[in-house]
């Protein structure tokens, strides 16, 4: 071959690869995500913020017991929200897909009824529990009692992320939980910290609360005024209701997604000690950019993938798929290692009694990449009607986590918990990869990425 063809061979692979680039970046899922990339990383920034201002103002300890008592609410929001979020977005975007957008009204608006009601009763039980009984240590009484008003507005934000991204209102979904609650508790911890008043956990956990209000209310007036006339245009339309049946697997699965990432919190609190749970925050807390590429990617991808579905474009799921698992372990592995090389330098923000647990980042950020190689497979499964088997890759992960968790963590505290942490994260996704490729006929993973599938393959049936 000449040099002239030679040239001319590789212009023309540049001029591909450049095509094929901006094919990709103007795409639903990747404007979708850029988005909520530019959303995750802004509220990220203020939540270490605020984990760092804690720290400082807390101690280890302090922060140990806010930890602790945030992770427990969270939990009980989770159940009380019944999984109706994600059940939104499966729904809303399904039934816009087959034309069915009058039946929308009732659906939300009895999700929205039962999670209130659930929500409720449910902080009021967490306030009863902590004040009159004694399963509650003593050093965690008094947060526990006042979280009990946290319960209802989380729950509520959780809700309202679902509705809005099924809408496809990636903004509307995210900031209210990941951008104005950190704000309004940075804002409010920055002025304690120059008044320099006296705080306490107790005093931490009302701010939260207050800050969770103000987010539960600002989505909820954002989504009405937005999607006002979509939902009164059904409004006669529909009798349909949102039914604890079709949610209840989506609430079990949210909820054992919730304890791989609260539990060992919660184990490090009942196991180890306030100070051994405190040194261990920061890691989750840094380590969740790590995830960002597929959070980002998935709020737009979850839906696509449901309306795929239901149109039966079977393709065009395992295209949109295999774009999303390189790109996003791509993205991952990159972002794992600046984190983890890091680490040193991230931990002395919080203090010296946080500066040991630097090397914790390297396991963290292993288990992630490995998360991101996998692909999207809880994705896969809930957008298409098999929440039930994502549901059992989680309980096996769950299981694993805690198993690791139960016996590591009196020996070795935060590594203890770290180290459950990974082999939750590995047992679930290759149970659920396992489980995908049975449904969808196709490897979702980075493998299944790099190899390009047959043609004839792809047009064959599911």
């Amino acid at each position: 071959m000449s040099q002239g063809e030679t040239s001319v061979g590789a212009s023309g692979l540049l001029k591909a690869g450049l095509r094929k680039t901006r094919n990709l970046g103007s795409g639903q899922i990747a404007r979708a995500s850029a988005i909520s990339l530019f959303i995750k990383v802004t509220g990220l920034g203020f939540s270490f913020a605020q984990a760092v201002l804690t720290a400082r103002l807390l101690g280890a300890q302090g922060y140990g017991v806010v930890a602790v008592t945030i992770s427990a609410v969270q939990v009980i929001a989770t159940l009380c929200a019944f999984g109706f979020g994600p059940l939104a977005v499966r729904e809303i975007p399904a039934r816009i897909a087959a034309g069915e957008g009058d039946r929308l009204y009732g659906f939300i608006r009895g999700a929205f009824i039962a999670v209130v009601a659930l929500s409720v009763a449910g902080g009021a039980a967490l306030a009863v529990v902590a004040g009159v009984t004694e399963l509650v240590r003593p050093a965690y009484r008094t947060t526990f009692e006042i979280a009990g008003l946290m319960v209802a507005p989380l729950a509520v934000i959780a809700l309202l992320r679902g509705i809005a991204q099924g809408f496809g209102q990636i903004p509307m979904a995210q900031i209210p939980g990941e951008l104005l609650q950190p704000v309004a508790i940075v804002i409010a911890l920055g002025a304690e910290a120059v008044l320099g008043l006296s705080f306490g956990p107790a005093e931490f956990v009302w701010l939260a609360t207050g800050a969770a209000i103000f987010a539960a209310l600002a989505g909820g007036i954002w989504l009405w005024r937005s999607e006002r006339s979509r939902l009164l245009a059904g409004q006669r339309a529909d009798k349909a209701r949102a039914g604890f049946g079709a949610a209840f697997p989506f609430v079990a699965l949210v909820l054992a997604g919730m304890l791989q990432g609260e539990m060992n919190t919660l184990l490090l609190g009942w196991l180890g000690s306030s100070q051994q749970a405190g040194v261990f925050q920061p890691i989750v807390r840094i380590a969740s950019v790590i995830t960002l590429p597929g959070q980002a990617a998935g709020m737009r991808f979850g839906p696509r993938i449901a309306e795929h579905w239901k149109l039966g474009e079977t393709d065009r799921i395992r295209w949109v798929t295999r774009t999303f698992t390189w790109t996003t372990s791509l993205l991952t592995l990159a972002v794992a290692l600046a984190i983890a090389a890091a680490g040193p330098w991230l931990m002395r923000l919080f203090g010296r009694d946080f500066v040991e647990s630097a090397p914790l980042l390297w396991v963290i950020a292993a288990a992630q990449v490995f998360n991101a190689a996998c692909g999207p497979v809880g994705y896969l499964l809930t957008m298409s009607d098999r929440s039930g088997w994502a549901l059992a890759g989680q309980a096996a992960g769950l299981a694993a986590n805690a198993v690791f968790g139960i016996v590591l963590i009196p020996i070795y505290g935060a590594w203890g918990a770290v180290l459950g942490m990974a082999a939750g994260i590995a047992v679930w996704n290759l149970s659920m990869m396992a489980m995908v490729r049975v449904h969808y006929r196709f490897d979702p993973s980075v493998v299944g990425a790099i190899v390009r599938v047959p043609r004839k393959e792809l047009n064959g049936p599911i």
